[in-house]
C-alpha cells in the first residue's frame, strides 16, 4: 500500500518546536531552585537529627535506670558553633554527681545526600551519617590511649547511617589493643569489628561481631595466667515489644582456646555458646547454652562437655533492685578506691565485704527474699563425654515465697522456701576410665616419661569397671554397671517439715527412711571400696611416675577418700 511519503520517496524533515527554549529554561530554573533549597534542607534535616541523637540518648538513659543505675547518664553538647548547613559537630559526656566527662566527638552529615556517600558513590538519601570517635581532650582518651599501638588510626570509631525509612546502619571498629601489664606480663587484642542495624527506636537490634585474636599472659603473685583465644565470632539481637517487654539474645562461637594453669598446657577445641534473656513486668527468665568440642591436656585427649543453665520466674522489680544495690556498691567501691589509691587487694576486698555484709546486709536479704515472690525454678545440668562414656550431672530447685516472716539463721527455715529439689547423675559406658588413663598419661609426661604403661592402663580400666559395679551392688545406684543412675527428689511440706518426702532412686520415703537408707548403702559401698583396695592401687599407678601432693596441705593423694 503506497502512502503520500511513500510517494515522494523520503519521510519529512520535522520541524523544531518552540517550546523547547522553555523546556530547558525550566530544567535550568528547577535546578537553581534545587540547588538554593538543598543548604535550607540540610540545615532543617540536621536540626532534626539533633532531636534524633537526644531521644536515642535518653532511650538509652532510661535502660541504664530500668537496670539500677543512679547518678549517672550520658548527654550532648554543642561542640564550636553547633549546627551547620552540611555538618554538625558534638560532644557526649558521661554527666555524674553533676559533673561532665567527655567521652565521644560526635560528627554528623546532614542528608538528603552527605557528601562522604557521593564520593562513595551512594546517592540514596539518607537523614544522617554520623561518626563517634574518642574526645581526644578527654582524660577517659589520655587514660585509654596508651593501650592502642596504632596512632594512626582510631581506637574506637562508630559509624552509622540513618535514612529515611527511619532505620539504622551501622560499624564499630576498636582497633589493636597492647598493653605492657609489667615486665612479665602483656595483653593483647586484635581489632574488633561490629556491625549492627536498628530501627529508630532501637525497639529491634541486629549485630554480628568477630576478632581475630585475644591474648593474655600475666604473673601476679608468682602465679602466671595465660589464655588465647582464636577466630572469635557472634551475633547479638535484642527486641522490644513493650516498654516493659523485651528479648535479648546472644550467641558466640570461638575457633580454638588454650590456657596454661600452673605450667599445664590445657587446649581447647571449637566452643560455642548461647545466652537467651527475656523480661516482661512479671517475671524475667534467663538460659544459657555452652558446648566445648575438645578438651586436651599436653595434647592428651579428655573429650568434650557442655552446660546449660535455666533460671525462670525471676521476680523482674527485685532483680531491678539487686542491679541498683550492685551498682551501689560499685560507686562506693569507687569512692574508697579514689581515697586511698595506694591500698592492696586484700583491703579492698574486705571493704567490700564490710559493705555487703554490714552496711547493705539488711537491703540484700530483703532484694533476696523479693527475688522468690514468683516462684522461680533453677535447673542446670553439665555433661561430659570421652570415648569411653559420658557422664551427666544436673541439679535443680523450684523456690516458693515464705508465706510469713521467717528466721533466716535457723537452717531448717531455708526447707520452707523450697517447693521441691532434685540432685541427678547419669553414667553411659566409663567415662571415669578414659578420663583415669588420661590423667596417668599425663601425670607420667609432666615427670618426664614417655606415657603410662599398657599394664597400668589395663588395672585403670579393670578398677573403674569394677567400682561402678560397686556402686549398683550397693544400692547407692540403681541400672548396671555400664548405665548407672542417682537420683534424690526432695518434696517439703510447707506445713509440717517433719512429713516431707523424698524420692530416692524412684522410692518415696520420709526423710528419717532416707537417712537411715543412705547411711546402710554407704557403709556397704565403703566396705566394698576398702575390699578392692581401690585408693591404693591408684595412688601406687600416679606415684610410680612422680610423688603425689594435695596442694596446700600434707595429705598424701587419695582419689576416693
Amino acid at each position: 500500500m503506497n502512502t503520500k511519503f511513500q510517494d515522494q520517496g523520503h519521510a519529512p524533515s520535522p520541524k523544531r518546536s518552540s517550546s523547547s527554549g522553555w523546556i530547558k529554561f525550566l530544567v535550568i530554573l528547577l535546578i537553581l531552585i534545587v540547588i538554593g533549597l538543598y543548604p535550607v534542607a540540610s540545615y532543617l534535616q540536621g536540626q532534626k537529627s539533633v532531636k534524633t541523637i537526644d531521644e536515642q540518648l535518653e532511650y538509652f538513659n532510661n535502660q541504664l535506670s530500668s537496670l539500677g543505675v543512679k547518678d549517672f547518664k550520658f548527654i550532648r553538647t554543642n561542640k564550636g558553633d553547633g549546627i551547620k548547613i552540611f555538618s554538625s559537630d558534638y560532644v557526649i559526656a558521661a554527666l555524674k554527681g553533676g559533673e561532665n566527662y567527655p567521652i565521644f566527638d560526635l560528627h554528623a552529615e546532614h542528608g538528603p545526600l552527605p557528601f562522604s556517600e557521593l564520593k562513595q558513590g551512594h546517592f540514596s538519601p539518607i537523614k544522617t551519617k554520623q561518626v563517634l570517635t574518642l574526645s581526644k581532650n578527654s582524660k577517659f582518651y589520655s587514660d585509654l590511649s596508651t593501650a592502642f599501638p596504632k596512632k594512626d588510626k582510631e581506637p574506637l570509631k562508630i559509624e552509622y547511617i540513618h535514612d529515611y525509612n527511619d532505620y539504622i546502619n551501622g560499624e564499630l571498629k576498636i582497633e589493636e589493643i597492647f598493653v605492657n601489664v609489667n615486665e612479665k606480663g602483656k595483653i593483647k587484642f586484635s581489632p574488633i569489628t561490629v556491625k549492627y542495624e536498628s530501627d529508630a527506636d532501637m525497639h529491634n537490634v541486629n549485630s554480628v561481631y568477630s576478632q581475630n585474636n585475644v591474648l593474655v599472659d600475666v604473673v601476679d603473685n608468682n602465679e602466671r595466667v595465660y589464655f588465647e583465644m582464636h577466630e572469635l565470632k557472634g551475633t547479638a539481637k535484642f527486641q522490644q515489644t513493650e516498654p516493659n517487654n523485651w528479648a535479648f539474645e546472644h550467641v558466640t562461637n570461638i575457633g580454638k582456646q588454650k590456657n596454661i594453669i600452673n605450667d599445664v598446657d590445657i587446649d581447647i577445641g571449637k566452643g560455642n555458646g548461647k545466652l537467651v534473656v527475656t523480661r516482661d513486668p512479671l517475671n524475667t527468665r534467663l538460659v544459657s547454652n555452652q558446648l566445648i568440642s575438645s578438651v586436651s591436656i599436653y595434647g592428651r585427649p579428655f573429650g568434650s562437655y557442655s552446660t546449660e543453665i535455666d533460671i525462670d520466674n525471676l521476680h523482674t522489680t527485685s532483680l531491678k533492685q539487686l542491679g541498683s544495690l550492685f551498682a551501689t556498691l560499685f560507686n562506693e567501691m569507687l569512692e574508697y578506691d579514689a581515697k586511698n589509691p595506694k591500698a592492696s587487694t586484700k583491703a579492698f576486698n574486705e571493704h567490700f565485704e564490710r559493705l555487703l555484709t554490714k552496711k547493705h546486709f539488711p537491703e540484700f536479704m530483703a532484694i533476696s527474699l523479693g527475688l522468690i515472690n514468683n516462684s522461680p525454678k533453677i535447673n542446670y545440668s553439665i555433661n561430659f563425654e570421652n570415648s569411653t562414656g559420658s557422664m551427666k550431672v544436673g541439679y535443680g530447685i523450684d523456690a516458693v515465697p515464705p508465706s510469713g516472716k521467717l528466721d533466716m539463721k535457723d537452717p531448717v527455715n531455708l526447707i520452707l522456701l523450697l517447693k521441691q529439689a532434685y540432685l541427678k547423675a547419669d553414667f553411659e559406658g566409663y567415662w571415669l576410665e578414659n578420663t583415669l588413663k588420661e590423667a596417668a598419661e599425663v601425670w607420667a609426661m609432666k615427670n618426664n616419661k614417655p606415657g603410662a604403661s599398657e599394664a597400668h592402663k589395663q588395672e585403670i580400666k579393670d578398677i573403674v569397671h569394677s567400682l561402678q559395679r560397686d556402686w549398683v551392688d550397693s544400692g547407692i545406684m540403681s541400672g548396671t554397671a555400664d548405665k548407672a543412675s542417682i537420683s534424690v527428689f526432695l518434696n517439703p511440706n510447707q506445713k509440717d517439715i517433719t512429713k516431707s518426702q523424698i524420692n530416692f532412686n524412684g522410692d518415696a520415703m520420709s526423710i528419717p527412711a532416707f537417712i537411715k537408707t543412705f547411711k546402710e548403702y554407704g557403709s556397704k559401698f565403703q566396705f566394698l571400696v576398702a575390699k578392692s583396695n581401690y585408693s591404693k592401687r591408684l595412688e601406687s599407678i600416679f606415684k610410680s611416675y612422680g610423688e603425689m601432693k594435695a596442694p596446700n596441705t600434707g595429705k598424701s593423694f587419695n582419689l576416693l577418700k
